[in-house]
């Protein structure tokens, strides 16, 4: 699990029973700390180390991992993951469209959830999402502008797709795309 933005231990919570790597980003770790969770490994700029180091005494042991700048962080922490053999990653986060760029590079190697307070987004990689959802559930896609997909189960809306009936539904493409699974 890699914390860029602690959004709240609700979030985390369900994604913590799991017993996972837990790696937080510096800026989110002085909230990840009030949630009095183990942390595993902290992301930290170089020359904040020292500062940070002195904040987790009660956590070691504990890796510290140093980027340069905010340009590097990501393929710093996604390369550490990938390095740690890690097959799957959630990422707690305020998703914007530039992070579905960010981790673009990353996505062959590593399957990808991203997590916010109202969506998860999921990388398919294979073209074929299929789950089973209750009725009235909500659903996005993101794919390429000339990108086809064919739905069972859903009903277009204008910003989403709704889940016709509780049950199974498909999204299907020959090329790869995110599905945003949004929460009540």
């Amino acid at each position: 699990m890699l914390i860029l933005e602690a959004l709240s231990h609700e979030l985390a919570e369900p994604l913590l029973e799991w017993a996972p790597l837990v790696v937080v980003a510096d800026t989110a770790l002085a909230d990840v700390l009030q949630w009095n969770i183990k942390i595993d490994v902290v992301l930290v700029q170089a020359i904040r180390k020292e500062e940070v180091k002195a904040q987790l005494l009660d956590q070691f042991p504990i890796e510290i991992i140093t980027y340069r700048d905010h340009s590097d962080f990501l393929s710093v922490a996604f390369n550490f993951l990938i390095a740690k053999n890690q097959k799957a990653l959630n990422v707690m986060t305020d998703a914007s469209d530039s992070l579905f760029i960010s981790v673009k590079p990353f996505t062959e190697k590593i399957q990808i959830s991203l997590f916010n307070q109202h969506i998860q987004w999921l990388y398919i990689s294979s073209g074929h999402y299929e789950k089973w959802l209750p009725a009235k559930s909500l659903i996005q896609v993101i794919k390429k502008e000339d990108q086809k997909i064919q739905c069972t189960g859903l009903l277009p809306q204008q910003e989403h797709w709704e889940v016709e009936n509780d049950g199974m539904v498909g999204i299907h493409s020959d090329r790869v795309f995110w599905v945003g699974e949004l929460s009540e």
